[in-house]
């Protein structure tokens, strides 16, 4: 659709239909017309993205069933849709299937102009035909999305079988490997540098694991994991998102820390050897 020319002017085009979509179906009396693209997906067949993964390609095996811990979040048939730049993605249940389908469909009409019968004939329709008649806009349990498979069943994503073996191939392709020899005089500044580290590193370590203990308090103020205030979870999942990554990013900044220590230790070893000088 020509985006890459614009992507800024185009991205609130596509983010306009599907914050319109998603007005209409959070409307229950909204009741979307008929739509001819609608019965050209529901005649495709969705295409079969079930992965084929070769044991040898893949460093864990998948699960093949949902994780009791994961519960549903929700006892009402899920309507809603999302877009990535020019890809919609929409997310349904039954009975309302088509119902989604249809509505984010007249939503790009309003937006991006359908062709009629004075367009020229090279103009290409906004909906691209092509990428339905291959099973994109086919509803189905295991999707291909952006270059994932994600499977709503089992709640598990994974990389095409394709993909897996190309990235096994750039990891390989990386020396398992390295030696690295200090300069002259190195050794001294990288000591007083791992002496100024510890203070900077512990401060920056207690400011993260403070604001996750801040993040989790404010989801149990919010009704978190309280039954009883079910009404009151809505959008309470990004408290929690935001503490494991303040713990993830403490945790990672402890370990640089000590790896970093310990490099520093044995090139100064190293340098100590070299003149003569052994513990």
């Amino acid at each position: 659709m020509g985006w890459a020319e614009s992507p800024p002017y185009f991205c609130a085009a596509t983010k306009t239909v599907a914050d319109l979509a998603n007005s209409r179906l959070q409307d229950p009396s909204h009741v979307p017309e008929e739509h001819h693209l609608d019965d050209l997906a529901h005649a495709t067949p969705a295409e079969n993205a079930v992965p084929t993964t070769h044991a040898s390609t893949s460093a864990v095996s998948v699960p093949t069933e949902r994780d009791p811990c994961l519960q549903h979040s929700s006892t009402k048939p899920l309507q809603y849709v999302d877009i990535f730049v020019d890809d919609f993605v929409s997310a349904a249940q039954r009975p309302f299937l088509r119902r989604v389908r249809k509505t984010l469909l007249h939503a790009i009409d309003d937006v991006f102009r359908p062709n009629d019968h004075l367009d020229s004939e090279h103009r290409r329709d906004p909906v691209s035909i092509k990428k339905l008649l291959k099973g994109d806009c086919s509803w189905s349990t295991v999707k291909l999305i952006l270059g994932w498979i994600v499977d709503t069943v089992n709640m598990t994503i994974q990389l095409p079988p394709h993909r897996v073996e190309r990235l096994w191939e750039i990891l390989n392709s990386i020396p398992r490997r390295q030696k690295y020899k200090l300069p002259p005089g190195e050794a001294v500044q990288q000591s007083s540098a791992s002496q100024r580290w510890p203070s900077h590193a512990a401060r920056r370590v207690t400011l993260l694991i403070s604001d996750a203990a801040f993040c989790i308090e404010k989801w149990k103020t919010k009704g978190g994991g309280d039954e009883s205030r079910s009404d009151h979870k809505k959008h309470l999942e990004k408290w929690l998102w935001r503490a494991f990554w303040d713990v993830y990013a403490s945790e990672e900044l402890r370990r640089l820390y000590l790896t970093r220590l310990i490099m520093v230790k044995q090139c100064g070893m190293r340098d100590l050897g070299s003149q003569g000088i052994s513990e």
